[in-house]
């Protein structure tokens, strides 16, 4: 199963498909971008990335954030070691 989606370029309506995403992240009429060929607007390919619900991503841009501000931190200029 996959997704349909139609598309509008200089009036002309087109169409496209994408099989394996999962289902569960988009709804039936969501808006989606779509990026197509300036030359042949037939050939396309949905930009999905905007569709994925939830903060899935928090860790893998939070945490190194995190890593690297206490990395900074421990490390301060002029800092004597501890005797």
């Amino acid at each position: 199963m996959g997704i349909r989606y139609q598309y509008m370029v200089d009036g002309t309506s087109y169409e496209g498909t994408l099989g394996g995403y999962p289902l569960n992240q988009i709804q039936l009429g969501d808006s989606i971008r779509v990026t197509y060929l300036p030359d042949a607007p037939q050939v396309s390919r949905p930009d999905l990335s905007q569709t994925a619900r939830g903060w899935w991503f928090l860790p893998f841009v939070l945490l190194p954030a995190v890593a690297i501000a206490a990395a900074f931190g421990a490390v301060r200029p002029g800092a004597q070691p501890a005797a």
